[in-house]
């Protein structure tokens, strides 16, 4: 997810029940998508169980007869209010200079994109799970070193014509 994205999430849009997050425009509050469009992603098993943690210790209140947080947003100051995207691209930064790693806040973008496609993913289902608006751009800029994959491709294909 971009910055944007992560700042602007909602308790309401984190289904943990099915692990999925909704990527959603909320237009009432000036909160939108980069791309305009609302997309579901699914929850990797860590983030998934990092964000139950987090919704477990979510001061809440009663509406309507049922426990909802508080706050709707799941990255937020205790008075409620949202971080904001440029205070997590500072505090990224700070992260990762104490760490002693040279990253930005969009190189675990790229890495996601490099990783999902050395595992085997195709780039489509790479562009819909990062929110990418074309496979071209993936392409162009989030594709690192796969010459393994495409290398276990091509030895799948001779193996299945007999040729291995």
């Amino acid at each position: 997810m971009r910055r944007t994205d992560l700042a602007n999430l909602r308790w309401s849009a984190v289904d943990l029940d099915k692990g999925a997050i909704h990527v959603v425009n909320v237009p009432e509050a000036g909160e939108f998508t980069k791309s305009r469009k609302n997309r579901t992603i699914p929850m990797h098993p860590i983030v998934r169980r990092e964000l139950a943690a987090m919704r477990a210790d979510v001061p809440t209140m009663v509406e309507d007869g049922r426990a909802v947080p508080k706050h709707p947003h799941v990255f937020a100051w205790p008075d409620g209010l949202p971080y904001k995207p440029d205070w997590i691209t500072h505090r990224f930064a700070a992260v990762s200079k104490a760490a002693g790693v040279r990253a930005s806040i969009h190189d675990p973008r790229r890495s996601f994109s490099t990783l999902a496609q050395r595992a085997g993913v195709d780039r489509m289902t790479v562009k819909d799970l990062g929110g990418w608006s074309s496979v071209a751009i993936v392409e162009k800029h989030y594709t690192g070193e796969i010459k393994p994959v495409l290398e276990r491709a091509m030895d799948l294909i001779a193996r299945a014509q007999g040729v291995a």
